[in-house]
Parts: structure tokens; sequence; C-alpha cells
């Protein structure tokens, strides 16, 4: 039986690479005493699987793994005693059996919301006409696969200024030719002046042929608030 996570990794978590976080569930599972299944050879580990990891230092309440139990056992209990033992930044939000027929959530994982605040130091106005400028007129920018037009990479960004801050809020693809870094975006519309960023992965989506967009936490089936 599968089971599904959606888990968050903030504050000093958010500098966890994607193996340390491999591990340190490896690990709150072993010490939760949740029935894994193990995969079969000389060394066995835990049969586990995650989506599409957020960049180191890219705050995130959206991230997903997936691990396979022996026995079926209640979810809100199982929630319980892996968040007991988990570290402070990183906490299970939901838990749910994943249904049947449903890919892998690495596979299922395509695109996902961002919202990336940046102070600024120049005229917040100036700054702000400056991005919706460039935004208008589809210009072009480097992913380090290519250059592509912005509205490609950046999907339906809005963008706010309140306090001397810059507010993005936007989507964009977490794999393929069409995803892009959120500090290459930083970089893009603010140059390389050090100020202070704060970038957070809010959502995580699964997109049909027609594009609509299906949040990953519909593939947790009685999944835990």
């Amino acid at each position: 039986m599968r089971i599904g996570i959606r888990f968050s990794k903030t504050g000093f978590a958010a500098y966890l690479s994607h193996l340390e976080i491999m591990r340190l569930f490896a690990r709150a599972l072993r010490r939760a005493n949740v029935s894994v299944r193990y995969s079969q050879g000389f060394n066995p580990r835990i049969k586990m699987i995650f989506s599409t990891p957020s960049p180191i230092g890219l705050s995130s309440v959206a991230e997903y793994g997936e691990f396979e139990v022996v026995d079926e056992e209640s979810i809100n209990v199982m929630k319980e005693r892996i968040n007991a033992v988990l570290p402070v930044g990183v906490k299970i939000l939901n838990i749910g059996y994943i249904g049947r027929g449903i890919p892998n959530l690495m596979e299922c994982a395509k695109m996902s919301e961002y919202l990336v605040i940046r102070r600024v130091n120049s005229n917040a106005d100036d700054v702000l006409a400056s991005i919706k400028g460039r935004y208008e007129r589809n210009e072009k920018i480097s992913n380090r696969k290519g250059s592509f037009e912005l509205r490609t990479l950046i999907q339906d960004l809005e963008i706010a200024e309140k306090d001397d801050k810059i507010y993005l809020h936007y989507f964009s693809d977490v794999k393929g030719k069409n995803a892009i870094r959120y500090d290459d975006i930083v970089k893009y519309f603010f140059g390389e002046e050090r100020m202070l960023t704060m970038a957070f992965r809010l959502n995580s989506f699964d997109v049909e042929m027609d594009g609509t967009k299906i949040n990953l936490d519909e593939y947790l089936e009685g999944r835990v608030e």
C-alpha cells in the first residue's frame, strides 16, 4: 500500500539537500516504527520516492513524497508519530493512501506555484514598472537550457509592491525545458545586487493535456488537514 505525504521545508530546513531530506525521512520512518516496505537485495532500503525537489534555499509548504507500508494503519496516528521525530522546519501537512492507477508523485508533479518577496533599495515604483514592462513585452529569459519568452517560463505572473518590497506570484514548470529556478528569475528582474529575498513554493500540480491543474493533494485519499 502506497502512502503519500505533503510536507513543509522551512527555516534552516530550506537549506537541506534532496539527499539529506531522503535520509531524514528514512530515519524518521524507522524511529516512528512505521511498517514500511523495503527493497530486495543485499542492501535493502526503504522504498521511497520524492517529487521534484525545491532548490536549496527555497522554503516550501508543498513538498511531496511517498513510501510503501506492509500493513494498513490509521494515517492520523502515522502522521503524529512521524512528525514527533522530524526536526524543526520539516513537518508533514497532509497524508493519505494513494489510489490505484495513480503514477508515482515524481511523475505527477509538473508545475508549482511560487511567491517571491524582494526588498528593494531604489524606487519601488520604478522597479515595479520595469518588471511589468518586461513581462508585457514578453522578453527573452534564460533558464540554463536556452532562451525562451517570459510568459512561457513564468506563467500568470502577478506583481505587487508594499513597504519597499516587490511581490512576485507565479506558476512555473518544475521539469523539462520550460522549468526555471526562482533564483534565475530574481537575477533577471533585479540584477546581481544582494538584497533580502524570500521565496516560497506554495502548491504543486499535475497538469492535464488541456492545461487543467490538479493539486497533488487530490491524489492523497483520506488526507489529514
